[in-house]
């Protein structure tokens, strides 16, 4: 989960930049890693250049994928849950 803004690109789910009122979910069953070109940043709240290049930064998939391979972590999430928080009201994160 996380509420920096990581989206498909095109931001299927609509999420607002701030202040939002929803969230996406999202299928990592099948990825060992996530491709930056295949996702972008929705958020206006932190400096993204970083996670623009490297989406892994906030759902570290690839290091989860080698902690499985590890035998440090077992059958992790095959979904990521994604909102902006910055500006987000307390009711909306409680949804």
């Amino acid at each position: 989960m996380t509420d920096g803004g990581l989206v498909p690109k095109g931001n299927p789910d609509k999420i607002q930049s701030s202040k939002a009122t929803k969230f996406g979910s999202y299928s990592i069953n099948d990825l060992s890693t996530l491709d930056a070109q295949e996702y972008e940043i929705n958020h206006i709240g932190y400096d993204t250049v970083l996670v623009k290049e490297n989406p892994n930064i906030l759902v570290p998939v690839d290091v989860m994928r080698e902690f499985e391979k590890e035998g440090i972590m077992e059958n992790s999430t095959k979904t990521f849950y994604s909102t902006t928080g910055v500006g987000t009201t307390l009711e909306s994160c409680k949804r």
